[in-house]
């Protein structure tokens, strides 16, 4: 197993810095991971959004006061990882993220 983690170390540094790669490689990298956020890390987090929003007040059932909780957890989790790398400014509301606080406009 370790032979084969060599070699694969071996080929992706083979790719990420030959003279040819080392000119595509940043974009192409920025690329993919925007494709990613766009299909499917912010459809993601867009649903746990509208959890929070739909379910916020109903505390009648333990099961979906469990998974507001965890929708906030997450939310706030990701956004505070995007908040860092972005600018904490982009969302003020960020410190609304949490059951007594959530409101339409934290949604919005």
């Amino acid at each position: 197993m370790v032979s084969r983690w060599a070699y694969e170390a071996l080929a992706v540094d083979q790719f990420v810095n030959n003279d040819y790669a080392k000119l595509f490689y940043d974009t192409e990298r920025e690329f993919e991971i925007s494709t990613y956020k766009k299909t499917a890390y912010i459809p993601q987090l867009e649903k746990e959004f509208a959890n929070v929003y739909n379910n916020i007040n109903d505390t009648t059932e333990k099961a979906r006061v469990e998974s507001v909780n965890r929708s906030l957890r997450i939310l706030r989790n990701e956004l505070g990882k995007e908040l860092k790398r972005y600018g904490a400014n982009r969302y003020p509301e960020y410190a609304r993220l949490n059951r007594n606080y959530f409101d339409r406009a934290t949604y919005d």
